[in-house]
C-alpha cells in the first residue's frame, strides 16, 4: 500500500512539473517546431493507391446543421 502511495505521488508531481513546463515559451517553441516537422514529414508521404473517386465539398450544409 505504501508503494502505491509513492507511485501516485510521483506521478502527480511529474504531471504538475510537466504542466508548469508547458507554460515556458522555450518549451512551447520546441514543441511547435517538432510538431510542424512531424506534420510536414507525414504530408510528404505518398498517398495510398485507390481506385475510388472521392469528392469533398465544403460549405454544402446549412449553418444550423439541419440538412444539405
Amino acid at each position: 500500500m505504501k508503494k502505491l502511495g509513492i507511485v501516485i505521488i510521483s506521478v502527480l508531481l511529474l504531471l504538475i512539473a510537466g504542466r508548469g513546463l508547458l507554460n515556458l515559451p522555450a518549451v512551447q517553441d520546441s514543441l511547435l517546431k517538432r510538431g510542424t516537422a512531424f506534420m510536414a514529414q507525414q504530408a510528404a508521404l505518398p498517398l495510398e493507391e485507390s481506385e475510388n473517386l472521392r469528392v469533398y465539398v465544403c460549405g454544402s450544409a446549412s449553418p444550423l446543421g439541419m440538412g444539405q
